[in-house]
């Protein structure tokens, strides 16, 4: 029992001891004179209790250690956070500890201006004496918080050292800035296209020569370059009109790359300058691996270390194989597109060839000088040029050149995708709306609220009055109204914990796009949690791929997540059958698959098998030759469908008749609808209307069969602490 428990316990004594003395030293006027002046005494001292203890128990606040140092570097060259959303960041803290041993915890909080309402994020420290640490934690903030403060704290509480990050505030609304981060040595490296402005070009198609033929007049480095005006099918999840999007490159160290995913939310592409990459740890270069699989777009110049990319297994996404430096005499297609170099001297660039599967952007299939390759959601860019090396840093047409190879950042940008495709711009209204249904969590009818009113009306006054005058004791009326009352209240509780039940309540609906070949798996989602006691709830989540954080801008209940190398602990303060309502996100590599194709003869019919313990239901498979009917499949069964074409629609036309009255899975259709019309190209409907094909349309090239359905089995890798009823809607995007 805590201090504070205590006083409350001999608070409530004090109250018992001086109702009950009082009762008995009324039977006269002596003792009932003595009785009231030392009631009096005793609930003065109860009041001015609480006041002297809390001064009494005040933790001793115990100035910082001197000898231990705490640097914080949060961000991206500053610590950027959306306005409305917000978005994770990654927070690299270095503790130096030149005094005695610490043991206690690294916490970084952050409060909100209007209460005492905040999130912390934590993790065990260990500090020897002599010793220097590196920490690096995902946080998640919006620019609505008071500045984080980052602290080194004992397990008693006591402040060892700390320091404040101040945010760079943005405009309310959504962030349409495109930071690029560059890994190079040059902190001046594409500041050619610092503040321009990316969109489709005018008059030519990406890496290609003007429409007017011959060569292309050199752009001038101010000439702004118009973007492409956003789909105009949809909903309209930011406020007013899109304003074009403002490059911005960031130039950053090797080490700056983060180890979880999340981290990469501020960004738009990143760019592999001549930094060495043989550093980067094996967590780097997973987070590195599935951002891009999430939806990121990374380009690799003809400055970076191949050693190191090799090395990392960074190679591997690579849609070329690169050979080495080697020089040319000259670049005629790529003088052709954007304008003749200021020399006439060689010309270094980096050798290398096209590997199966990517796609070739300028030059040749010997020596590519632009290409790319989808992986998972996202798209792998290839430059032969070093931007930062004469005669392409102060080549004239670099600005047009980089504006063709970061195009697909700014558009998926201009499309405002939801975080599962890449970022950070959706808070999946549509899935938190369905949550409280597929709980069960509903107001009752306001015919149960009628009959219970009249029920008590009737019991308190006629039915009351009539039982005592047949038992000729209406002079217990006193008593039996006040009995009458609480009954009804003990009854009203009772029926509705019966009703509601006795365990905590747990739903979630999940968006789940699986890239079967590859083993790569993202999920986004909602998650809704109503406890069935009043206190600190605790939700654990193994390992590191899964994270969490509130669905509204502004939290109810402060939460603390904690990091261990086990994984991430919530805790969340929380009152009895109150509401949590939470976002979801898991990014891993090595996910098993789950369905297997297969094509039957030489017809038009496939056999498709279930290789998961879940059923599919309402399930599509969309292939180059066509799309198949609606069909459930249970775990291990295997059926064969029929393939056809399509009608000309797009796939969320055809698809969400189809769906019948189920009202939770139209809502997570149609938060992700648009993305799904979109890869449904591939069976030939309609794409969505007025919407660039996703990432420069490498994906609709891949042609691959994908399957759609929907499961009530939970994809989300979570432990509730106590018994909880859990249910789930999937929605699953299988690429096979």
């Amino acid at each position: 029992m805590t201090t504070r428990d205590q006083s409350k316990k001999v608070r409530g004594v004090g109250s018992a001891m001086s109702l009950s003395t009082s009762s008995r030293l009324f039977r006269s006027p002596f003792l009932r004179r003595v009785g009231g002046l030392a009631g009096i005494a005793i609930l003065l001292s109860s009041a001015f209790w609480p006041s002297l203890h809390a001064q009494s128990e005040e933790p001793e606040t115990r100035p910082a250690m001197k000898g231990v140092d705490l640097s914080v570097k949060a961000g991206f060259g500053g610590l950027a956070v959306n306005n409305y959303v917000g978005g994770w960041v990654p927070f690299r803290v270095s503790l130096a500890n030149d005094a005695e041993p610490v043991s206690g915890k690294l916490i970084i909080r952050s409060e909100y201006p209007n209460g005492p309402q905040g999130r912390e994020f934590s993790t065990e420290v260990q500090l020897p004496s002599g010793s220097r640490q590196y920490y690096e934690l995902p946080v998640f903030l919006n620019s609505s918080q008071k500045d984080p403060e980052v602290s080194l704290v004992r397990r008693d509480g006591s402040v060892v050292a700390a320091t404040s990050v101040k945010i760079e505030r943005q405009n309310f609304g959504w962030n349409d800035r495109l930071d690029i981060a560059v890994v190079d040595s040059d902190s001046a490296t594409l500041n050619v296209i610092s503040s321009a402005q990316l969109g489709r070009p005018a008059g030519r198609e990406p890496f290609k020569a003007s429409t007017a033929g011959g060569d292309q007049s050199p752009r001038e480095p101010d000439t702004p370059i118009e973007p492409a005006a956003p789909p105009s099918r949809g909903r309209n999840r930011g406020f007013g009109q899109q304003q074009p999007a403002g490059a911005q490159p960031i130039v950053i160290q090797t080490e700056d790359l983060p180890r979880d995913t999340v981290s990469y939310d501020a960004l738009s592409a990143i760019v592999l300058g001549d930094r060495p990459l043989g550093q980067l740890t094996a967590d780097q270069a997973r987070a590195l691996r599935l951002w891009v699989a999430g939806g990121g777009l990374l380009v690799i110049t003809g400055g970076a270390d191949v050693v190191g990319l090799r090395s990392t297994g960074l190679d591997d996404l690579s849609p070329v194989d690169l050979k080495g430096n080697a020089t040319v005499g000259s670049l005629s297609e790529l003088n052709a597109a954007y304008g003749r170099f200021d020399t006439s001297d060689a010309i270094l660039i980096m050798s290398s060839g096209l590997r199966s599967g990517s796609s070739l952007l300028m030059g040749t299939l010997e020596q590519p000088l632009a290409a790319e390759r989808s992986y998972g959601s996202g798209l792998v860019r290839f430059v032969a040029v070093n931007p930062k090396l004469n005669p392409y840093r102060s080549w004239s047409g670099s600005k047009a050149l980089w504006n063709d190879l970061l195009l697909p950042a700014a558009e998926a940008n201009a499309r405002r995708t939801p975080p599962w495709m890449g970022g950070r711009r959706s808070n999946h209204g549509g899935l938190q709306d369905s949550l409280f249904k597929l709980a069960g969590i509903e107001p009752l009818s306001s015919t149960y609220f009628l009959f219970f009113l009249l029920f008590y009306i009737v019991s308190v006054g006629p039915l009351n009055y009539i039982a005592l005058r047949l038992l000729k004791k209406l002079d217990l009326a006193w008593l039996t109204i006040p009995a009458v009352v609480i009954l009804f209240t003990a009854a009203g509780v009772t029926f509705a914990q019966f009703s509601r039940g006795w365990d905590s309540t747990e739903a979630e609906t999940t968006v789940v796009e699986l890239y079967q070949p590859e083993g790569i798996e993202r999920t986004s989602g909602a998650l809704l949690f109503s406890p069935n006691s009043k206190g600190t709830h605790e939700i654990s989540f193994p390992g590191h791929d899964t994270v969490l954080n509130e669905a509204n801008n502004q939290s109810s209940d402060p939460y603390e997540v904690e990091r261990a190398s086990a994984g991430d602990l919530l805790r969340v303060e929380m009152n009895k059958w109150t509401h949590g309502l939470m976002n979801t996100r898991s990014a891993r590599d090595g996910a098993k698959p789950l369905v297997s194709i297969e094509q039957v003869g030489g017809g038009s019919t496939i056999a498709v098998r279930n290789l998961s313990a879940a059923a599919f239901n309402k399930a599509v498979v969309l292939t180059p030759a066509g799309t198949s009917d609606l069909f459930d499949l249970l775990p291990g069964e295997s059926k064969q469908i029929e393939i056809a074409r399509p009608s000309p629609s797009t796939f969320s036309n055809w698809y969400r008749p189809k769906l019948g009255t189920d009202d939770t899975e139209s809502k997570i259709f149609g938060d992700v609808e648009e993305r799904l019309d979109s890869v449904a190209e591939v069976a030939g409907f309609a794409g969505p209307s007025g919407a660039n094909t996703q990432m420069g349309g490498a994906q609709k090239r891949a042609s691959r069969p994908i399957l759609v359905g929907f499961s009530d089995a939970s994809p989300i890798n979570v432990e509730f602490h106590g018994s909880v009823r859990r249910k789930s809607k999937t929605l699953y995007l299988i690429h096979l």
